[in-house]
């Protein structure tokens, strides 16, 4: 039986294993086998067939596995599989060939010859192998043809197979960044077993022990290294010896986010999902602010290893406290309900008196609705009684109310409609705080439904409360 030649490609990429399928077929005159998947004029899994059992069967014959590996935004996890189901040991001798046709390449075959589809000076090595070396397939009985490796027919193939290809190559590459600080760590295959075998009781004490040992850092971005203190992650660098540094460098702080993340990863390595606990790690600078680590993915390598891919999240309390959680609620709330108009029924001392009495220090004005009027604070009304006293104007002080206040100090009344701010219901307590800082002022927020000033207040947060969450 013909040798096979198995390509190994996403769908998206039928374009180029086209390509090189037809370059294959022309140049053995059709004496070899290729199996493509993405095409129906291939050799490819039979129909009604299972899939899984159907590439097994080719990859374990094939002499030669194609693969084609584009851009880094998409998984690649199929096809790793099939590299890896072709190299299995115990199977017969299969060559893997990756085909780069973009900047990058997979990490596990990083170390490996590869060809450059991109340039004809990357293409050459591999169509001069494949047509005139004698051990091209493992097995073989001599070279794929009797031409001469500098001769005009290698030339003229090269020319065309590159032609070929750079029609159908994705133009560009493919561009990401991380929005947050980024960590990859692998953990070896012996560790992965143990840690699925471990009993219930045992899995987090003794699975953290196998990854602090055997977990490695694998990848991670300029972002991570800042936040551990550092310019760079060193080659071989172990996730016991990342956590010792920032342990030594941040002596006081709370090391609760270790345990938080190793619960995460003994999770994702027994493919199970992780629980997402939003426990802060402080940054090794000082001013670097908290964040959360997340396992946002897991990859499988064709080694047995994993790798857990883990991003710092920015984390605050205000970002992660919903208002609801922390606002006074409306039915909680020391207020004064107020027809518009009847201002002249609210009397100056007897407010004063009445927030002495409760402990308060700011008393809002609702009419009969729910909605907002005034927001009043004590150090107001100090204020206007202060003014009063200097100014000899003590007599009748004790029948003084709101509307004689607006009388008198018409920006008094400015003050208590306008340095007040609304947010939703949904709101987070960072979106409280944003919303303070664009009123001039403003030292509390009412909240409504949808975040109106004419629906009715479900409740108010302050600038205290807000203090006290930083």
């Amino acid at each position: 039986m013909s040798p096979l030649v198995f390509i190994s490609h996403k769908h998206a990429d039928h374009a180029i294993a086209t390509a090189i399928r037809s370059f294959v077929n022309e140049q053995s005159r059709g004496t070899l086998r290729v199996f493509q998947s993405s095409d129906a004029t291939a050799t490819g899994p039979k129909v009604a067939k299972e899939l899984n059992p159907e590439l097994q069967k080719a990859l374990w014959e094939a002499k030669a596995v194609i693969l084609v590996y584009t851009t880094t935004d998409k998984d690649w996890s199929y096809c790793m599989w099939e590299c890896g189901v072709a190299t299995t040991p115990g199977s017969p001798d299969t060559r893997i060939i990756v085909f780069q046709c973009g900047d990058h390449v997979p990490s596990v075959y990083s170390g490996h010859v590869r060809v450059d589809a991109r340039t004809k000076a990357g293409i050459a090595p591999f169509v001069t192998q494949f047509m005139t070396d004698k051990d091209f397939f493992p097995g073989s009985a001599g070279p794929l043809t009797g031409f001469h490796p500098a001769g005009p027919e290698i030339t003229s193939a090269i020319a065309k197979f590159h032609s070929d290809l750079s029609a159908v190559l994705p133009k560009g590459e493919a561009s990401e960044w991380r929005a947050h600080p980024f960590v990859q760590v692998e953990i070896d295959s012996v560790a992965v077993k143990s840690i699925k075998e471990l009993s219930p009781d045992e899995r987090i004490p003794r699975a953290r022990t196998l990854i602090e040992k055997g977990a490695v850092i694998s990848a991670g971005d300029s972002a991570a290294h800042r936040l551990f203190g550092l310019a760079n992650f060193e080659d071989g660098l172990t996730l016991a010896r990342l956590i010792s540094h920032w342990k030594n460098a941040r002596l006081a702080a709370p090391p609760a986010w270790i345990d938080a993340l190793m619960e995460q990863i003994v999770k994702c390595a027994r493919y199970e999902f992780p629980p997402l606990s939003w426990i802060p790690m402080q940054a090794v600078p000082e001013g670097g602010g908290t964040h959360a680590p997340v396992v946002s993915r897991v990859g499988h390598l064709p080694s047995g290893a994993m790798q857990f891919d883990i991003h710092f999240y920015p984390f605050t309390l205000l970002t992660c406290t919903p208002v609801s959680a922390r606002m006074v609620k409306r039915r909680e709330m020391f207020c004064k309900y107020l027809t518009p108009g009847d201002e002249n029924k609210i009397r100056v001392l007897d407010l004063v008196r009445e927030l002495d009495s409760r402990g308060f220090n700011r008393v809002p004005f609702l009419d009969s609705t729910g909605k907002a009027l005034y927001l009043t604070h004590r150090s107001l009304l100090d204020r206007f009684i202060s003014k009063r006293l200097t100014t000899g104007s003590v007599e009748g002080l004790e029948g003084v109310t709101l509307a004689d206040m607006f009388a008198e100090q018409p920006s008094f009344k400015t003050v208590i409609s306008t340095t007040f701010g609304f947010v939703p219901l949904a709101s987070t307590l960072d979106q409280v705080r944003a919303e303070m800082a664009k009123v001039p002022g403003c030292r509390d927020i009412f909240v409504t439904r949808s975040g109106a000033v004419d629906e009715p207040v479900e409740g108010f947060v302050t600038d205290v409360m807000i203090a006290t969450e930083e």
